[in-house]
């Protein structure tokens, strides 16, 4: 079941970063006087708590059953922190030098946050200090959250 949730986490994850990538929409990675910037890590997402049956029908008898509540799905996961979001081309105007690298930085970010690079985000980390014993487990369901989020990221 662990590892079924951490393939999860890393689908959902994945996803959403290719989701943006394919609509053409940066996350926020940028370079400005303070240093390196990218929002794609692990604490811009939360996770959703599930929709009852009973809050999914108000919700269809609210809307005259045009739609179903928006978290009426299966997703664990959903993006936040697109306050510094933009589209990809407008780099093409602003720094078309840095296009190419900063795409590249952010296309792996998430995949090196999800892997437990400390240094991406200089936000809460939220990171835990495991006994000895657990390591070996920590870096296999790590594993498998990488490999799968990779896998969504082209």
């Amino acid at each position: 079941m662990l590892a079924q949730i951490y393939w999860r986490l890393g689908y959902e994850a994945g996803w959403v970063q290719q989701l943006m990538l394919n609509n053409n929409i940066s996350w926020a990675t940028y370079e400005d006087l303070l240093g390196f910037h990218c929002n794609a890590h692990p604490n811009n997402f939360v996770l959703l708590p599930p929709v009852s049956d009973e809050v999914n029908k108000v919700f269809i008898l609210a809307n005259n059953g045009k739609s179903e509540h928006p978290l009426a799905t299966d997703s664990f996961l959903a993006p936040l922190d697109f306050d510094m979001a933009y589209y990809i081309s407008d780099l093409d105007q602003s720094f078309p030098t840095k296009k190419e690298d900063w795409m590249n930085v952010e296309k792996n970010s998430l995949v090196l946050a999800l892997a437990g690079d400390k240094s991406l985000n200089s936000g809460a980390t939220g990171f835990a200090e495991l006994d000895e014993t657990y390591i070996m487990l920590k870096w296999a369901l790590r594993y498998r959250m990488i490999l799968t989020a990779n896998s969504r990221i082209s």
